[in-house]
């Protein structure tokens, strides 16, 4: 057989294994549209600019044209080749699609960001307004008319709620809600870029929203045209959000407000954390749980109710009845809690068993209902949940809590069957002033959940930090899940190695050795102490909880970072800071600004010689040539923060994930 004839014999060998392939794992469902489309939207943020996106497009376009090509419709071959032909078209356009959607998406919401910060006096339109008591604040997001251009705008603006207070006495309480009209002054920032690699992109977060500027405000709020009465779903919402919090005190009161209306402003940050770290911040967010519990009480109550009266129990199909009850609880409790995409989904679903119970049909069966109940199965639920998302947890937010799967065994019972239906029944009881008594019990079943989370979060080892993981791994770890999810049969278990893999590089992830913000000022190094246990020393010993956190978290340190200043073998002068690094197998010589006090050139210069890396927050000369790395304000404003991996000589900076879109505004070279 000539060597031609022997490719086409193997090209068609292979073909016929994929076609069987896909054709017994079941291949041609919805699901994995759903993730050829998530793919395009993924691929179009991972690209950097407008040609490798249209190149993309195109190419996932040729793959479907391909397929049309090779097997043509109505052809003997594409019907032998059925499920592979169908693939390949679906896949291809989807991808497409993806792209398409994301790219569409920014360039019509997106808006262009402030140059610069700057104070100025706004009117504005009330678009939307937040409610954040914890924080002693309210978040009003407007709409006003630039100065110079002309164009409208979208920005958002942190209100003291003293101040909030004291305007709303004069024009009414709610005055300042959606639709009013308010004057101040304000100061406005560009949404911020990371401040480290691997860090929260609220600049593209922004993009997304529409915002132009973010800011705060100075002086008085004055409400110039107040908000007419409304008694649409955002006031409502704060209306019952407010009305749970006055009859449950502390703590409680603010997560009975969250699950009463999806209000979770009120929550203390310590709450919230403990909650996180527990592994519980799921039920803070409404989602299936929540919905489920709302429409399963809706239809079992009205189903009793009903069946008390015989002259409707004898004429209607109470299912029917009960299940339209349901639906309409369920619906309502989706609208009141924000219609968030989770809830959505989750509401849907619910919607789709009442169906079926409608029809007659047995949806959920006795034997599935004991079996979810029983605590072995809540647990290794629990537990497979937690595995599954831990990898997207510690993406994200570069900490997960490890005993989430023991502290949901009593968690979700609780929140399920005690603390919803009470909630429930107390604002029933409301209505006839009787609730007190329920609203005592609700008190008691929250602040037990708080108690769980607290103490879960307070052991040894209760959370888990690691440091920022790349795109390769996650995109391993995501692969794996869905193989595990989506295939069937053998083959499944294909998944496996890609997840296992993704472990294998996720431990080997190296912890940064230096890590510097994106403005210089904030620099963290990580150090170990002669006891052994891995620190964070910081250069500047800032109040603001946003830089430590950062550079805790992506440090993978869980204790308070020590000041540079006071670490042994550290030299700080009034002007800068000198600090040798072991790494490599050699020493590191850092040189770090502490603030912008101008050196003498020539001092400056001799010193940057001795050292391998020099950080300022502001331009140095270029006469200042250290031996590796001079990160002054130039080179930052190209790159933004930046990670430093000494034994490898690496260096990580956040403009490499940037690219061309439309929310980075780091100078481009």
């Amino acid at each position: 057989m000539s060597s031609t004839g022997g490719n086409a014999g193997w090209f068609g060998i292979a073909l016929s294994q994929a076609e069987r392939f896909l054709a017994e794992a079941g291949f041609d469902r919805a699901p994995w549209l759903a993730v050829a489309f998530a793919c395009g939207i993924l691929t179009w943020f991972a690209l950097p600019g407008p040609w490798q996106w249209i190149a993309a497009i195109g190419s996932s376009l040729l793959f479907a044209l391909a397929a049309l090509a090779i097997w043509p419709s109505g052809s003997a071959i594409a019907d032998e080749r059925g499920h592979l032909r169908r693939a390949m078209i679906a896949l291809g356009i989807v991808f497409a699609a993806g792209m398409t959607v994301i790219w569409a998406r920014s360039e019509i919401i997106g808006a262009e960001p402030i140059e610069r910060p700057l104070i100025e006096r706004v009117q504005g339109y009330v678009l939307d307004r937040e409610d954040q008591p914890s924080d002693k604040r309210v978040r009003l997001t407007l709409a006003v008319r630039d100065a110079a251009t002309g164009e409208s705008r979208k920005i958002r603006i942190n209100v003291p709620l003293d101040a909030l207070a004291e305007a709303e006495a004069e024009a009414g309480e709610g005055a300042a809600a959606e639709g009013a009209v308010v004057r101040m002054r304000v100061r406005l920032m560009p949404p911020a870029s990371p401040m480290l690699p691997g860090a929260y992109d609220f600049a593209r977060t922004a993009w997304f929203r529409g915002l132009a500027a973010t800011g705060s405000l100075i002086g008085d709020l004055e409400i110039v045209e107040p908000a007419a009465r409304d008694l649409g779903i955002a006031a409502v919402q704060r209306g019952l959000s407010r009305h749970v919090r006055a009859r449950v005190d502390g703590s409680a009161g603010t997560i009975a407000a969250a699950f009463a209306s999806g209000d979770r402003g009120a929550i203390a940050k310590t709450d919230d954390e403990a909650m996180r770290d527990a592994g519980l911040t799921h039920l803070l967010s409404i989602s299936g749980l929540h919905v489920s519990a709302v429409i399963a009480a809706a239809y079992l109550a009205a189903l009793k109710l009903l069946a008390l009266f015989p002259a409707i129990a004898l004429r209607a199909r109470l299912p029917v009845l009960a299940a339209g009850a349901g639906a309409l609880a369920g619906v309502a409790y989706t609208l009141l809690t924000g219609a968030q995409v989770p809830t959505v989904r989750s509401c849907v679903a619910a919607l789709l068993v009442l169906i079926a119970l409608a029809m007659g049909r047995d949806a959920l069966s006795l034997r599935m209902v004991a079996a979810a109940a029983l605590v072995a199965m809540l647990f290794i639920t629990g537990l497979v949940i937690e595995i599954a998302l831990m990898p997207i947890v510690l993406y994200h937010f570069h900490r997960a809590g490890l005993y989430g799967a023991i502290a949901n065994v009593i968690a979700i019972p609780l929140v399920t069957f005690v603390s919803m239906p009470l909630i429930a029944l107390a604002l029933l009881l409301d209505l006839a002033g009787l609730g007190a008594p329920v609203w005592y019990l609700v008190e008691a079943s929250l602040d037990l959940l708080l108690a769980i989370a607290h103490f879960t979060a307070s052991q040894p080892g209760a959370v888990k930090l690691m440091p920022q993981m790349d795109g390769l791994t996650i995109a391993l770890f995501t692969a794996g899940g869905l193989w595990l999810a989506l295939w069937t049969g053998r083959a499944r278990l294909l998944g496996l190695a890609p997840a296992a893999l993704a472990t294998v590089m996720l431990i080997a992830t190296p912890i940064p050795d230096v890590l510097i913000g994106r403005e210089g000022r904030h620099v963290g190094i990580t150090m170990v102490t002669p006891e052994g246990e891995r620190r964070l020393l910081s250069l500047r010993d800032t109040r603001s909880s946003y830089s430590r956190d950062n550079l805790l978290e992506l440090a993978s340190v869980t204790a308070e970072p020590i000041p540079l200043a006071e670490w042994p073998g550290a030299r700080c002068s009034r002007s800068f800071c000198v600090i040798g690094i072991e790494r490599g197998g050699r020493t590191w010589t850092l040189m770090m600004a502490r603030n912008r006090d101008r050196i003498e050139e020539r001092r400056l210069a001799a010193a940057c010689a001795q050292a391998d890396i020099v950080v300022a927050d502001r331009f140095l000369p270029r006469s200042c040539r250290p031996a590796w790395l001079k990160a002054d304000r130039k080179l930052l404003l190209r790159s933004g923060g930046l990670a430093l991996d000494l034994d490898e000589g690496r260096m990580t900076s956040v403009a490499e994930g940037q690219g061309q879109h439309g929310w980075w505004r780091g100078e481009r070279d």
